[in-house]
């Protein structure tokens, strides 16, 4: 399967998810974003870069690492579960660039 064909796969999940959790905690001292909005733009803009060959790696690793990005925002178990499965899509991914 292609790369960047994949990744867009991995963001467009963790957009799905994002979009649809009702549980994400936008207002932790530790987010990143100051809401949904926020980051549903960002995504889009991976997306975006994604599809026109210009994202790096390294730009959205911070994205799905253990202890920053969307793993601050997660606050219920199902989240949580949902976060690991698209990260480790993630690590899995990013093995393989």
């Amino acid at each position: 399967m292609n790369i960047v064909y994949r990744l867009i796969q991995i963001l467009s999940k963790t957009k799905e998810w994002v979009s649809n959790s009702q549980d994400l905690q936008f207002t932790d001292i530790y987010s990143e974003w100051a809401s949904k909005r926020e980051l549903l733009e960002q995504l889009n803009s991976y997306i975006s870069s994604a599809n026109d060959g210009t994202l790096k790696a390294q730009k959205i690793e911070r994205l799905f690492a253990p202890t920053i990005g969307l793993c601050e925002i997660v606050k219920s178990e199902a989240d949580v579960q949902t976060y690991l499965d698209i990260s480790a899509e993630f690590d899995h991914w990013l093995r393989s660039v």
